[in-house]
């Protein structure tokens, strides 16, 4: 008996082998895990109680809540006049 050994079934053009799957990280992901370390770090080193105002508040607190508030208050505005913005390129 002589068998010939079947070839192996040839890819669709234009498709790349799979030999191994790589793991891409997008860079906005690895910018936002490096931001949060370093402010993580700054919340740490900051720990002192102090005075703030802003409009008609007047308090005294913690420098992390302070830093902690304005990150998340710059965060959420970024998604809102992100928003904003995406919606105005849709409309044209």
């Amino acid at each position: 008996m002589n068998e010939e050994p079947i070839p192996p079934l040839a890819e669709p053009p234009g498709k790349k082998p799979t030999g191994g799957k790589k793991l891409s990280v997008p860079p906005r992901l690895v910018v936002a895990v490096l931001l949060v370390v370093a402010l993580i770090f700054f919340v740490v080193q900051n720990g002192d109680d102090v005075a703030f105002e802003w409009l008609v508040f007047d308090m005294t607190g913690p420098l992390w809540v302070v830093i902690i508030v304005a990150a998340v208050g710059g965060a959420v505005l970024n998604e809102v006049f992100g928003l904003v913005r995406r919606r105005r390129r849709r409309r044209r």
